[in-house]
């Protein structure tokens, strides 16, 4: 067991590596991509406040009804610009926090799996991966070994049971003796 408890921490460990690797990486795209939508964003805001200002919408019923009392008249549809790169940027925030997330729970992981590897035998602690598995195997060998023996032991108590043999005295009285199942007899 304290092998599999190895292997298992060296496994998760690794995974870990791995996702952490990749959200890293992930992390890091996404922070370059925000970066350009917010230079883009700055850039198209500052075209908009230069070359087309803010017009008021008339006000009739129809407006006031929508909610549309104020916005932007731009052909380009930089409102719908705007809004999509809010929405990749509430998204980019979802993923950072998920990515947080699972990385404390990959932690918290990481801290059980130290804390049972704690309660080992000093011994245990100081071997490497490698001599763990050497004696894992060993044990297996052993295991095997054993399970062999005993497959022998079973066919040669079959091979006994059917023993009969008979037997004279010096007395000149003949007996038969027989190794059967469960008790022996003599005849």
């Amino acid at each position: 067991t304290l092998d599999l408890l190895q292997l298992e921490i060296t496994s998760t460990s690794a995974k870990l590596g791995q996702k952490r690797l990749f959200y890293t990486k992930t992390m890091e795209t996404l922070s370059v991509k925000l970066q350009e939508h917010q230079g883009w964003l700055d850039s198209d805001k500052n075209k908009m406040v230069a070359i087309e200002p803010f017009v008021e919408a008339p006000m009739n019923k129809q407006n006031i009804f929508e909610g549309k009392r104020y916005e932007v008249l731009n052909l380009g549809g930089s409102i719908d610009k705007e809004s999509d790169v809010g929405k990749k940027l509430l998204d980019i925030k979802a993923k950072g926090s998920q990515l947080l997330l699972e990385i404390s729970e990959c932690k918290q992981t990481l801290e059980q799996e130290s804390n049972i590897t704690a309660r080992f035998p000093a011994a245990v602690q100081e071997m490497d991966i490698k001599s763990l598995e050497e004696e894992y195997k060993g044990l297996q060998g052993d295991g095997a070994g054993e399970a062999e023996y005993f497959q022998s032991l079973e066919e040669q108590i079959i091979k006994m049971k059917g023993v009969s043999d008979p037997i004279k005295c010096c007395c000149g009285l003949e007996y038969n003796v027989e190794l059967g199942g469960e008790s022996m007899g003599v005849r």
